[in-house]
């Protein structure tokens, strides 16, 4: 077996796939050999594998259906056999097949030589070369048939380049399983068991053999078991909702369905209520504790492991090793024979013993021993007591109401009640009592939930119980309590809340304000959002010295804030959307520990005081629309901060935020509509990361020490009437965003930006969009910026670009849309693409080769293109191909050929009815850094790929010398016959 070099399209992107593999064969050489024998192994290995004669039902659209799955693959496995070629179905396959990897991301194609030399794919010899000369002979007289054949040729190149695998004629297995363990590893199908189960993978051969899948007919398998045994170990958990749902969309389809789970029969009627509503083959896979449920249906049982699993299983959680100490051993087996094989038993008890001396040991091996005649749960109870009070505390609260909520809310709650939170926590990890999941939520074994519920239980009657969580206990306490019937509500008010809570959250709180006897000195988090509350508490401050948090956000009746200095540690105050408000109380700035201050669109805010920013790290005023003054910020900085005033009215900035401000990181003061200019003083914000002056649409000059922001990164300035940056600008050398946009240039004044003089190091995005730029407007140097990734010039009226474009080796898109006629040289009604152009193809994409010797210095400009189609939404991706089909070679540039929101002047035309010309410079193009010594003649074909409405494209190369008239160009055998497609001068075309 041979190995040549492997390709995958280069992009961080992960797609979501509808198939592993698409196989791609010629069907007469293959079909019950090499090609039947991976698709087997394939399917048996979990491998989602498209075959066109497996997959395709009657009725469909063969050539529609094979193109869509190929674009839906992540594989394409192609299997090159000596006829391959004379199958033209396998031909434009293979075509289609590279396009989508230069398309798509992450599709990986592997080639494989079946009884053929991959030289002859490659080069197209022996059985290829009489195969394609009856080809040509066929097309000869036919331009678009000879362009596809050699878009056939082309490749059959670059796939004999990759990496695959050679097969001699026969089957052999050892390579196709190594080619089906490279596609598993490419595609990541294999499951992987953070804690796997001991005898685990017996347990799955025993479903698989229930499940019988080479029959073909609808069944139930039911998987049961006591809770931890490791009947959810067998299955993926993958629930669908909705019975009419299942019925419509599973009908005809052949599914695996796992139920989880399964406590209530209705839950099986409503997910999987008949077999009907399943296609032939489909597999229900349903887990329970119940086999009351069970009716009509194949039965396994999980069975706990065997003795020698089982002792393995524990003693990989008592000493971390599968063999114990000697003096263990005895002990070790009376344990393990207690938890009667109970895999959660077994891993609990376990880790209540790691570390502990033998002492210890046999102490726990005692109260097992009392507890022999109990069920499974009171041999988890025993880490329950081994825990300290805290810690049971801790562990009875997740069990009754934190399993699965939020780490850090759930820490913060604990905190409020004085409990040692993490490290409580962190103890109940080790004892394998709880974990945190990959969302960082708390979580903890259905089992395990059940033995701390059953201890509150022990409490007899609810309302002597610690904890309440369900709803009928909580309605049970409630009328029989004779304290709340005291209790009642008179006129609005409520009279009475308990002074011992620490956290109260009550979302759409119903009165106006909270009880005057309501002093919670303990109280750490008050949540009253979307409350019918006017003030918290009238006329009168509360001391509250515990509080930290207080969030009154869409209390659209409140009218005005409590007193502050009764709140010495708040740290986080949320108004937001509190429509009523007025006024902030101005005890406010005495809040020294306030980390984050929300008042988005308080629309009627008028008056706002002096914050304390110590601590301060957030500051939004978003939407304050009756907010003309910024407050004042006394005290120094410790934090890094963010402020946000976007459609505030706002004229001016105080001294004080700059005074004071120094690691200010944050200033968003976009669409402050009365804004008229930065003070100088902002560019003494060295830390500052983002400014944001957009939509400032009085604002006509930044600072001119604006290159003194040596961390600015974001510089948002678009919608301004800005037109000449200062020169400073290009001193920001961590700047990675700029933008001067505009919609429309209404004030008729021309945009100017300064020589970057090697500056703006790092910047990456650059856009000038409709800043009325014209020519000299932009700087010559331009090329210095050799990070720039993304360049915006549309809807401008320059004639040229600067020559220095040439040297930007970084630049992956540059949109021109609505830029001047030398550029994009116009919009013609004729019917059919100009003869000028030799090149012409059909579709969204082609190849041409290039002929010998090019390129020639000093006088190639690039390469002309034109398509049919709507201008809107349209980009050009275009690629220059080595000779020797390097894909680490390619050079690739993308033009965005008019902005998604633009409005093209020619939509009134029929879209077939319309040419657009375009211009690809060859600066823009060719990347010396990426050519590792290679020159412009060293490449060949270059592919044009266009996303959008496109029907037919022509292609040409430009020179210098290429007049306009009939004359013949020595680089081309074409004639020049179309005026009309070319510029309206020479001057304009020696600009190219």
């Amino acid at each position: 077996m041979a190995s040549i070099s492997s390709y995958v399209s280069n992009s961080h992107y992960c797609p979501r796939w509808k198939y592993d593999v698409f196989l791609s064969f010629r069907g007469e050489d293959t079909p019950d050999t090499i090609a039947g024998y991976l698709y087997e192994r394939l399917i048996r290995r979990g491998i989602i594998t498209f075959q066109d004669n497996k997959r395709l039902e009657h009725g469909d659209s063969i050539p529609k259906e094979l193109s869509k799955a190929i674009k839906d693959s992540q594989v394409a496995l192609v299997i090159f056999s000596k006829n391959y070629a004379t199958s033209r179905w396998c031909l434009d396959e293979l075509v289609k097949i590279m396009e989508c990897a230069n398309e798509e991301n992450e599709k990986t194609i592997i080639p494989v030589f079946y009884g053929v030399d991959a030289t002859d794919v490659r080069y197209q010899s022996k059985s290829f070369a009489e195969t394609f000369a009856k080809h040509e002979l066929k097309y000869k007289d036919d331009d678009e048939g000879m362009q596809k054949v050699q878009r056939w040729r082309t490749a059959l190149t670059v796939a004999a380049n990759l990496k695959g695998y050679v097969f001699p004629n026969g089957v052999e297995s050892d390579c196709i399983e190594r080619i089906v363990d490279d596609i598993s590893s490419k595609c990541k199908t294999s499951v992987s068991y953070s804690h796997k189960v001991m005898g685990i993978d017996t347990q799955i051969e025993k479903v698989e053999s229930l499940l019988e899948m080479e029959i073909d007919d609808v069944r139930i398998v039911w998987i049961c078991g006591m809770g931890g045994v490791g009947e959810k170990e067998n299955c993926v958990n993958n629930k669908e909702e909705g019975r009419s749902l299942m019925a419509r969309r599973f009908r005809f389809k052949k599914v695996l369905l796992v139920l989880d789970d399964i406590d209530h029969r209705d839950q099986l009627d409503y997910l999987a209520g008949d077999i009907c509503w399943f296609g032939k083959g489909s597999r229900i896979i349903a887990t329970t504790r119940d086999k009351r449920l069970i009716r009509n249906s194949v039965l396994h049982e999980v069975e706990t492991p065997l003795d020698r699993d089982a002792i393995k299983l524990f003693n990989q959680y008592a000493f971390m090793e599968n063999v114990p100490d000697e003096c263990f051993e005895n002990l070790t087996l009376e344990i393990v024979s207690h938890a009667i094989g109970h895999p959660l038993a077994l891993k609990v008890s376990g880790s209540l013993l790691y570390k502990k001396d033998i002492i210890v040991w046999r102490s726990a091996l005692d109260r097992i021993r009392e507890n022999s005649g109990s069920e499974i749960i009171e041999n988890l109870k025993i880490s329950y007591d081994g825990l300290e009070p805290n810690e049971q505390e801790i562990f009875l609260d997740i069990a009754c109401f934190f399993r699965g909520k939020e780490k850090e809310k759930v820490m913060q709650i604990l905190e409020s009640c004085d409990f040692p939170a993490e490290y409580g926590l962190s103890v109940l990890i080790d004892k394998s009592l709880v974990f945190i999941s990959d969302h960082n939520k708390i979580q903890m074994h259905d089992l395990i939930q059940d033995m701390g519920q059953y201890i509150v239980k022990m409490q007899k009657h609810p309302g002597e119980r610690s904890r309440l969580w369900k709803t009928e206990d909580v309605k049970e306490v409630m009328v029989d309590n004779d304290v709340l019937h005291d209790s009642n509500c008179h006129d609005g008010s409520i009279e009475y809340l308990p002074n011992n809570l620490c956290w109260f959250v009550w979302h759409e709180f119903p009165w106006k304000s909270l009880p005057e006897n309501f002093e919670p000195q303990r109280l750490v988090h008050l949540d009253l959002q979307w409350s019918s509350l006017h003030d918290l508490w009238t006329e009168r401050k509360v001391f509250l010295p515990s509080l930290r948090k207080l969030d009154l956000s869409c209390s659209k009746s409140l009218i005005q804030t409590p007193d502050f200095t009764g709140m010495p540690n708040l740290e986080y105050l949320n108004l937001r959307r509190c429509t009523s408000l007025k006024e902030v109380h101005h005890s406010l700035g005495c809040s020294k520990k306030l980390i984050k201050l929300d008042l988005y669109h308080c629309e009627k805010l008028e008056r706002f005081p002096r914050v304390n920013v110590e601590s301060l790290k957030s500051l939004d005023l978003v939407g304050c629309y009756s907010l003309e003054k910024f407050p004042e910020f006394p005290g120094k900085m410790k934090l890094e901060l963010e402020i946000r005033m976007r459609f505030t009215w706002i004229r001016e900035l105080p001294s004080s935020i700059i005074q004071h401000q120094a690691r200010l990181r944050v200033l968003d003061l976009s669409d402050m509509k009365s804004l008229v200019a930065l003070p100088s003083s902002v560019c003494k914000l060295k830390v500052l990361m983002k400014l944001d002056v957009s939509y400032c649409s009085k604002l006509e000059s930044l600072p001119e020490e604006i290159g003194d922001l040596e961390n600015l990164e974001e510089l948002h300035a678009s919608h301004t009437l800005i037109s000449r940056p200062p020169s400073s600008i290009i001193r920001l050398n961590k700047l990675k965003f700029l933008t001067f946009a505009k919609k429309e240039s209404e004030d008729g004044v021309y945009f100017v930006f300064p020589q970057v003089n090697e500056g703006l190091h790092s910047l990456e995005i650059l856009n000038l969009s409709c800043c009325n730029i014209i020519d000299g407007g932009l700087p010559e140097d331009i090329g210095c910026l050799r990070s720039l990734k993304r360049l915006y010039l549309g809807r401008n009226n320059f004639h040229h670009l600067p020559r220095s474009i040439a040297q930007l080796g970084s630049l992956r898109s540059l949109n021109l849309s609505h830029y001047s006629l030398s550029l994009r040289l116009f919009t013609s009604r004729t019917l059919t693409i100009p003869t000028w152009f030799h090149r012409r193809g059909t579709g969204k994409s082609g190849l041409v080769n290039l002929p010998e010797n090019w390129y020639v210095a000093d006088n190639f400009l690039g390469f002309a293109v034109c398509y049919t189609g709507r201008l809107l939404y349209v980009t050009m991706t275009t690629h220059l191909i080595p000779l020797c089909y390097d894909v680490k070679l390619w050079m690739t540039l993308k033009l965005d050929l008019l902005e998604p929101d633009s409005n093209s002047l020619v939509c009134e035309y029929s879209p077939d009815s319309v040419i657009h010309f375009f211009f690809v410079p060859f600066a823009g193009l060719w990347d010396t850094s990426k050519a590792n010594g290679k020159t412009p003649n060293d490449y060949g074909p270059i592919m044009l790929s266009f996303s959008g409405d496109i029907r037919d494209y022509g292609f040409r190369l430009l020179y210098k010398d290429l007049c306009i008239g009939t004359r013949k160009s020595k680089y081309d055998d074409s004639t020049v016959t179309n005026e009309a497609s070319c510029s309206s001068s020479k001057k304009q075309r020696s600009h190219f």
